[in-house]
């Protein structure tokens, strides 16, 4: 990557839990080649509390702290001599390896004022170049952003994420059909909860079922389903199921044990809830899969083993993951762990 560079100005990086270091050795990299290069980390893999992140790495220049359109807009801004950088919302920057932190950042109000990376035409030349070259393209998408759940394992909602906004539909229905018009397979959908919205999520998931209809494309959408699934949840995954167009239903349980859905503050379906969801997904002959998380709070071997055993008498296939700290968890916390 580094060789390939022709002297850049910024560099930015995303930084999630499975890339964060390898993101830390290429910034140090590109910082060694070009020491004038600005380099700049957001993604949720970013701490919001640590003091010490420049003097660990001190080829950091700005950190993007949350929501990152208006402030990575305002450090772009900053650097072309247009905004002084203390005004910039949601950032901190290196100062001699002193972090200095420009306060809360700023959620963006109004989802319509980010254009659509499609529809804009940013990805034109990318897609030539990929079609060139007979490489597949995938997609992702975004209908809605914020998740109202305060699960303490993630750091998506908490209190300024919270309230989900939602993107224009006519514009969600125009990158579907571009999509569909440049043949994209495979949409992933990165909503915190799809299906969370009733009436709203059943009509996106008509419109992708009567665009692949009429144009053979998109094939396949995969999402992150409402936490909270509903029989409407259910009828949505049924919908697309039989367009050909989803693999299998996932209900993300992460536990059976309810001390520990208590302790991860995890608002999971009921008894009566489960067992209704799971017959109405039998009878529409849903496949159905749940996440589970090993080594949660109050989690035991045998309070695992039975939930496993549970699940598999009711014909869940299970995908079970190790816990992980995310940077900016509430699990995280020190208060929390102790």
């Amino acid at each position: 990557i580094v060789d390939r560079l022709d002297n850049p100005h910024v560099f930015g990086l995303s930084s999630y839990i499975w890339n964060s270091n390898y993101n830390l050795e290429l910034a140090k990299a590109i910082k060694t080649k070009f020491p004038n290069c600005k380099i700049v980390v957001g993604g949720p893999d970013v701490p919001d509390k640590d003091d010490d992140y420049f003097v660990k790495h001190p080829y950091v220049d700005y950190l993007v702290q949350q929501e990152g359109e208006i402030s990575f807009a305002g450090i772009l801004t900053h650097l072309i001599g247009k905004q002084d950088i203390n005004t910039v919302p949601g950032i901190s920057y290196n100062h001699n390896s002193e972090r200095v932190y420009t306060g809360p950042s700023q959620r963006i109000t109004d989802l319509s004022d980010i254009p659509s990376p499609y529809t804009s035409g940013l990805f034109d030349s990318i897609l030539e170049t990929a079609k060139a070259q007979n490489i597949v393209m995938q997609g992702i998408m975004e209908t809605n952003r914020g998740c109202p759940f305060k699960c303490t394992f993630c750091d998506w909602g908490g209190v300024t994420f919270s309230k989900v906004k939602t993107f224009d539909m006519t514009r969600i229905q125009e990158e579907i059909e571009w999509f569909a018009h440049n043949k994209i397979e495979y949409i992933h959908d990165t909503d915190a909860n799809f299906g969370i919205l009733k009436d709203r999520d059943m009509a996106i998931t008509d419109f992708l079922i009567a665009t692949k209809q009429k144009h053979g494309y998109p094939k396949i959408f995969d999402s992150s389903w409402n936490k909270n699934s509903h029989d409407h949840t259910v009828q949505i995954a049924k919908k697309l199921m039989d367009a050909g167009m989803l693999r299998r239903f996932t209900a993300s349980l992460q536990s059976m044990n309810p001390e520990v859905l208590e302790a991860i503050k995890r608002v999971n379906l009921d008894g009566t809830q489960l067992d209704k969801i799971v017959f109405t997904a039998k009878e529409n002959g849903l496949n159905i899969t749940t996440e589970l998380i090993v080594g949660l709070p109050k989690e035991t071997y045998d309070s695992f083993r039975n939930g496993v055993a549970w699940l598999i008498e009711n014909d869940f296939m299970i995908e079970a993951f190790p816990l992980t700290l995310f940077a900016n968890s509430e699990m995280n916390n020190k208060d929390y762990l102790q």
